[in-house]
């Protein structure tokens, strides 16, 4: 099998545990630019915002996302 092969196999099987990192990641870059722009990282009364999204909307909505795709990937693994 070659290297391009066993590549894109990889990439099928781990698909969902990639996306899944990559939302948390994305979710703590949102929690950062939070702090560099606004001077505090969480604030739960700007949850109720709208409609401007606001930082602890976008940053709910990635983390959540991530930990939903990882949980199902652990839930995967284990049956499998």
């Amino acid at each position: 099998m070659s290297t391009v092969a066993r590549w894109k196999e990889e990439l099928k099987k781990n698909w969902r545990a990639r996306l899944s990192a990559l939302f948390i990641i994305l979710a703590l870059l949102v929690l950062v630019d939070e702090v560099v722009k606004e001077g505090y990282s969480f604030d739960p009364s700007d949850l109720l915002a709208w409609p401007p999204l606001s930082h602890e909307q976008l940053f709910l909505l990635l983390l959540l996302l991530g930990l939903a795709l990882g949980m199902r990937v652990g839930r995967c693994a284990q049956a499998g």
